[in-house]
């Protein structure tokens, strides 16, 4: 993976969080899902640590009382501003918009949103 050195995130946030969390606390375990399905998943005021990740980047980290609100309400069914961790994900893909030399020569917004679909999928 580009940028990373070959190295899953995904797993490596899931072990750190693991070997550190299981110096303090008495029972850990790490769930890997989806917005689509944390609000079935989660327990209702189960507390915890979270992490937005993909194959290659850690996009934001946080730690709540109540994963299901935090998560599943807050920040998975925010709207643009309601949550630091959307904010910080959308600057993230305005950064690559921007840098992108792909977008600077192109005049019409059909085109636009062609390649700015490309550069954030």
């Amino acid at each position: 993976m580009e940028g990373c050195g070959g190295v899953d995130v995904k797993r490596l946030v899931a072990s750190v969080l693991l070997s550190c969390l299981s110096r303090c606390c008495s029972s850990v375990s790490v769930l890997q899902t989806t917005c689509a399905e944390i609000k079935r998943v989660v327990n209702e005021r189960a507390a915890g640590f979270y992490a937005f990740v993909d194959d290659e980047k850690v996009y934001y980290v946080g730690a709540t009382a109540n994963a299901r609100r935090r998560v599943g309400v807050e920040h998975c069914g925010a709207r643009i501003g309601s949550s630091e961790g959307v904010v910080r994900f959308l600057m993230f893909l305005l950064d690559r918009v921007c840098t992108d030399t792909r977008v600077r020569g192109v005049r019409s917004v059909v085109e636009r949103k062609k390649v700015v679909s490309e550069i954030t999928s």
